[in-house]
């Protein structure tokens, strides 16, 4: 066991000793050395965050920087009539899936899908089912767009009742075809290894639906549906008719395929072999 001692001696010694230490002391605060406290950062600010819940319309975490799809609109109705308890169960799911669609393509796709759903029990439910049978059971979606204008779809239960996801490609099947782009890419992970059937109607088949028997007009065919494809574009030789002497009254040049179709509408029994223009290639 240690003992240590010492005499009012060494307790000066010890207080001299701590007298001369502590004024060589510094303090390095930097409120003490004069500098001043950091401020806000310079610069343009960062981005703030999304709300919660909402990822932005262009998020995608797969896709490509720098693609935006462009901005459009469309306008479609869900028209069905549903007699039985399992039609009205699938009319029920697609009813739901169109508004799951609709939030997630104007957010995703920059697309406004204005839609209208239209159950037609009796044919005085709505003023639309009238056009449409009063008896069976069908669904059908009109979709209509500025640039290809509209167009009535149907798809059976029995080939998309499989799960949501089928439902759901149909739909985005349907909407595709009146977007600037494919809507495929947006759908949801539970539906894209999923197979949707959906088709578009004729204009015989819509004629059938409302019971009218339009008279079809003969419509006249520039080319046939075959002479196009047994074409060689690499053996073909473009030529102008510039220059061309004209060597009978009979012949007579063609400027324009404005002049070319006025032609055509005047003489119905015309068949044109070849043509020299380039304008028509």
């Amino acid at each position: 066991m240690t003992h240590f001692s010492g005499g009012p001696s060494f307790i000066s010694t010890l207080i001299c000793v701590l007298g001369i230490l502590l004024p060589s002391i510094e303090c390095h605060c930097p409120h003490m050395m004069g500098l001043k406290a950091p401020g806000p950062p310079s610069g343009p600010s960062p981005p703030g965050k999304f709300p919660d819940g909402d990822e932005g319309w262009d998020y995608d975490e797969t896709a490509a920087p720098g693609i935006v799809p462009e901005p459009h609109f469309i306008q479609s109705t869900y028209i069905y009539r549903s007699p039985n308890v399992q039609e009205k169960t699938f009319s029920s799911r697609v009813v739901t899936v169109l508004k799951d669609i609709r939030s997630r393509l104007e957010k995703s796709a920059r697309l406004t899908l204005e839609n209208e759903n239209i159950e037609c029990s009796s044919p005085t439910d709505h003023y639309r089912c009238q056009e449409y049978p009063s008896t069976g059971t069908w669904n059908y979606l009109i979709v209509e767009d500025q640039q290809k204008g509209a167009a009535t779809y149907t798809f059976d239960r029995k080939y998309n009742e499989k799960n949501d996801g089928t439902i759901e490609m149909a739909l985005l099947d349907a909407f595709s075809r009146h977007s600037p782009s494919s809507l495929i890419a947006f759908a949801s992970p539970e539906a894209e290894k999923e197979v949707g059937y959906i088709r578009a109607l004729t204009v015989q088949e819509m004629d059938s639906l409302s019971g009218k028997n339009r008279h079809r007009q003969i419509s006249m065919e520039k080319f046939g549906s075959n002479e196009l494809n047994l074409l060689e574009p690499a053996l073909l030789e473009v030529r102008t008719g510039s220059g061309l002497k004209l060597t009978s009254d009979s012949l007579r040049r063609i400027d324009s395929s404005k002049e070319f179709d006025k032609l055509l509408d005047e003489y119905k029994n015309v068949f044109i072999l070849f043509w020299t223009s380039s304008e028509f290639f």
